[in-house]
């Protein structure tokens, strides 16, 4: 009963609208939200929940969890691959911690490293999800009242499945009392239910940015968020009003800026047939198809990197469409580097690896390979972070220039979104985070000089070791 009262209170000020952000906040704005499941209506979205929930459960009592001064959150690959240089490095400081993982992102090369545990309910926690739902649902309906209808009917699932990780992450944190709360998203279900647990709790929480961010964000609300550059600084500029009413803004936020945290190495320069192909999630196989046969035709051979975060079944469709006609990186088992280290440039649309390429010493290409309203989403084209193409005929004679050496990207441009590119720190920003929670652990001046977002001039944010 402590437990349902301290959820019920947590949703006071943060409701389940809110809690599952894109879809209670943003789902007439995003189309791909909109997508229907295969399983429509209320009481299938329920079933498809707690089955799912089932599979994910924790069979047997386990032992007392140890305490553990840092606990981090990584709901999805990229989200982990952010975190991987900050876990490595707080290693080294001999900081006890342990990051929480859906058991079907934790891959064998994960398992010698100690730090991942998999994300597995117990039945109290199912129970008790049970319950709230019922409390819970004519506030979750009322909400929606004057909402698209469908909301409900495809993704009622989403909403009641708050419950579900709050009591998870509740028990977890009391299992194991960390002194921190770590995550690289602001926006996904999962996380939001972790860091409403621990604000609620009085532990500080910590966000580390792991891909570009945009201002359909929700507000910044950390004690401590390590953004990549002053491109994030002035994007959530604009979101200071995306939170509910309730939730106060926190008082004294310190944001540093430590560069952007997956694990990218300058390539050395030399003669590549390869150029890599990265579809979105949105991006349709017979337009990913089309690019690809256009560039064989135009004499290259297409590398083609799916997002991450794509299903088993649509990563073998996609397989299928495209057959023999080009060669694949899968980035379960493929780093950035390695893709980059094949390629000659890389094409996308609204995706971070644009930024990635850059930061690995490429000239990407902006190219939407299915057409998006949402043109130049991350302000790459504006910033100068890439070359954009709008038709399939612009691409070879970019290609052709890229070659020749006379389209590079500016290190200026790269350093407004990635505040360590080219300093000594470029590569090591695990590292300078690791160092700062350090200092703060021990009420030592960090570093670097945090800034505020209302900050005009970030001043000298590069640390010097």
């Amino acid at each position: 009963m402590k437990k349902i009262i301290q959820t019920l209170e947590i949703l006071e000020r943060e409701p389940e609208q809110w809690m599952s952000y894109l879809h209670g906040q943003k789902y007439e704005e995003l189309s791909h939200l909109q997508e229907r499941p295969r399983l429509k209506g209320k009481i299938l979205r329920f079933i498809s929940l707690y089955y799912n929930s089932m599979r994910n459960i924790q069979l047997f009592k386990q032992k007392p969890q140890e305490n553990y001064d840092f606990l981090f959150l990584a709901g999805t690959q990229n989200q982990k691959s952010a975190l991987m240089g900050l876990m490595s490095s707080l290693k080294s400081y001999k900081k006890s911690f342990v990051c929480i993982v859906p058991e079907n992102k934790i891959e064998k090369k994960d398992l010698h490293t100690g730090y991942f545990n998999p994300l597995k309910f117990t039945f109290r926690d199912i129970i008790s999800s049970f319950a709230l739902n019922v409390m819970r649902y004519k506030n979750i309906s009322r909400a929606f009242s004057e909402r698209n209808h469908k909301i409900l009917l495809d993704k009622l699932d989403k909403f009641l499945s708050v419950h579900l990780y709050l009591f998870y992450f509740n028990r977890v944190v009391e299992e194991i009392s960390p002194s921190y709360v770590i995550v690289s998203n602001d926006h996904n279900t999962m996380n939001r239910a972790l860091i409403a647990v621990a604000r609620y709790k009085g532990i500080k929480t910590v966000y580390l940015q792991h891909a570009s961010v945009s201002n359909i964000f929700p507000a910044l609300n950390f004690d401590y968020s390590f953004l990549d550059g002053m491109s994030a600084v002035e994007i959530y500029q604009e979101c200071e009003n995306n939170r509910p009413p309730a939730l106060l803004i926190k008082k004294n936020q310190e944001i540093f800026l430590s560069g952007q945290k997956k694990a990218i190495s300058k390539i050395d320069r030399c003669d590549r047939e390869l150029i890599g192909i990265a579809p979105n999630a949105l991006d349709k196989d017979e337009d990913v198809k089309l690019l690809a046969n256009h560039l064989i035709q135009k004499g290259y051979k297409p590398l083609l990197r799916w997002h991450p975060g794509l299903g088993k079944r649509k990563i073998e469709k996609l397989k299928s469409v495209l057959g023999s006609m080009v060669t694949f990186s899968d980035p379960k088992l493929d780093s950035l580097n390695e893709f980059f280290n094949q390629t000659l440039s890389v094409i996308a649309g609204n995706s971070s690896i644009l930024l990635e390429a850059a930061l690995a010493g490429l000239t990407p290409i902006y190219y939407q390979i299915t057409k998006s309203p949402l043109e130049d989403y991350y302000g790459y084209v504006e910033k100068g972070i890439s070359i954009k193409c709008n038709y399939l005929n612009e691409i070879e004679p970019c290609i052709s220039k890229i070659n020749a050496g006379k389209l590079n990207i500016k290190r200026e441009s790269i350093r407004y979104f990635s505040s360590t590119y080219d300093t000594e720190w470029f590569g090591k920003e695990g590292e300078l985070v690791a160092s700062i929670l350090m200092s703060i652990s021990c009420s030592e001046k960090p570093l670097i000089e945090s800034i505020s977002l209302d900050s005009e001039n970030a001043g000298n944010t590069t640390a010097s070791k």
